[in-house]
């Protein structure tokens, strides 16, 4: 059932937000935590809290997410 809902969602263009590991972009997501985490970048997306959706080009629902913060 939820991969017919998905199917139909993809069909009329409503694709998730994900992107772990790239940077943050504030147009499509909000940062509700920070984490340091060693290695990675400033303001990369570590973890996806709340899924985001797109139609098309356009944000229905940003994603809420956890980014990394160096002082």
């Amino acid at each position: 059932m939820f991969s017919d809902l998905n199917n139909i969602l993809l069909k009329y263009g409503v694709t998730p937000i994900n992107r772990v590991g790239e940077e943050f972009d504030s147009k499509l997501e909000q940062a509700l935590l920070t984490d340091k985490v060693e290695g990675k970048k400033d303001e990369e997306v570590l973890e996806v809290l709340l899924k985001g959706y797109m139609l098309h080009d356009r944000v229905i629902r940003p994603a809420t997410v956890k980014i990394n913060k160096i002082d």
